[in-house]
C-alpha cells in the first residue's frame, strides 16, 4: 500500500513524506521582516516534521508541524500503465494489419473494363 502526496501515489508514506519534506521551502515578506522556512526532518517515520524558521537570515528557530495528510493508495510501480500501454500498442497493430489486408484485397479484385 502507498501514500498519496499531491496525486502521485509513493511506494510507502515515508517517500511521500520526504517528497513533502523536500517542498517545502517558503519566503514570506511581512512589513521590513523577511520571514524564511525550509524542513529539517532527517527522519520521516514520526508524527511531525521539523521546521527551521528565519527572521531576516538569523538563527533558526525550530518548530514541529504534523506531516501533511498522506492518504493511502495503490502503488504498483508503473505496472498498470506499462500493461495499458502495450495493450493499445496491440490493439493498433492489429487494425494496421487488418487495414493493410483489406486494401491488399481490394486490390486484387478490382475489375477491369
Amino acid at each position: 500500500m502507498g501514500a498519496l502526496f499531491k496525486n502521485v501515489c509513493y511506494p510507502s508514506q515515508e517517500a511521500a513524506r520526504a517528497q513533502s519534506c523536500s517542498e517545502f521551502d517558503s519566503k514570506v515578506m511581512a512589513t521590513t521582516n523577511l520571514y524564511t522556512s525550509e524542513c529539517t526532518s532527517t527522519v520521516f517515520t514520526g508524527a511531525t516534521m521539523s521546521i527551521c524558521i528565519r527572521t531576516n537570515g538569523g538563527a533558526c528557530t525550530t518548530v514541529a508541524q504534523p506531516w501533511p495528510v498522506t492518504p493511502a493508495c495503490d502503488y504498483d510501480g508503473g505496472i498498470t500503465l506499462a500493461l495499458d500501454w502495450f495493450w493499445a500498442s496491440i490493439a493498433f497493430l492489429a487494425i494496421c494489419y487488418g487495414g493493410k489486408k483489406l486494401i491488399q484485397l481490394f486490390d486484387r479484385n478490382t475489375v477491369e473494363s
